[in-house]
């Protein structure tokens, strides 16, 4: 993951981060970029781009409009779809690079810093969650099966921080819950 700051050779900007969370200077990112398929993610749209008029969904594309026009060529190019919607269970790509970098690439558990593995539905998918990037949170496999299998639930808030909810005080060992419901085996 690389700032545009970095990129564009703004100075004093921050370097690179390498999948592995490996740093690399500003230099070494724009070296490694030459040759890299560039996936724009983002994070942080100006202060001029916050609205509070129409839909969600118009909210947010009205963000990424401004902050793509903000964008040099050839990063200033058509944006990839983030909501799945109900149409498909599975993650995109761009789902999971959307939410990676939205937690820095580690587990969205509170108090975690592994590494995240797997992209998880807050809404499992059976239950009508929905694939979205509001619905989606990074998990190392730890926490994902604490969610699992260990009765622990996730609520996503409107800032996106999660809030862990652990199990209730007679939860059994193998007790599988949906929505903080037990169900039966």
């Amino acid at each position: 993951m690389v700032p545009l700051s970095a990129l564009v050779r703004q100075p004093l900007s921050p370097g690179g981060t390498l999948d592995s969370g490996t740093p690399v200077t500003a230099e070494t990112s724009r070296r490694l970029a030459c040759d890299a398929e560039i996936i724009r993610n983002v994070t942080e749209p100006g202060p001029s781009t916050r609205t509070t008029i129409g839909t969600a969904t118009e909210q947010l594309t009205a963000r990424l409009d401004a902050a793509i026009r903000q964008l040099p060529p050839p990063l200033a190019t058509p944006s990839a779809i983030l909501d799945a919607g109900r149409a498909h269970r599975g993650w995109t790509p761009r789902q999971r690079d959307a939410l990676t970098t939205q937690y820095g690439g580690r587990c969205a558990h509170p108090g975690c810093r592994s590494r995240a593995v797997i992209i998880h539905h807050i809404i499992h998918w059976a239950d009508g969650g929905t694939t979205t990037i509001t619905n989606g949170a990074p998990l190392c496999l730890h926490h994902h099966w604490l969610v699992h299998e260990g009765g622990w639930r996730l609520r996503k808030n409107p800032d996106a921080t999660i809030t862990a909810i652990p199990p209730p005080p007679l939860w059994q060992p193998g007790t599988i819950y949906r929505n903080g419901t037990p169900q039966a085996a």
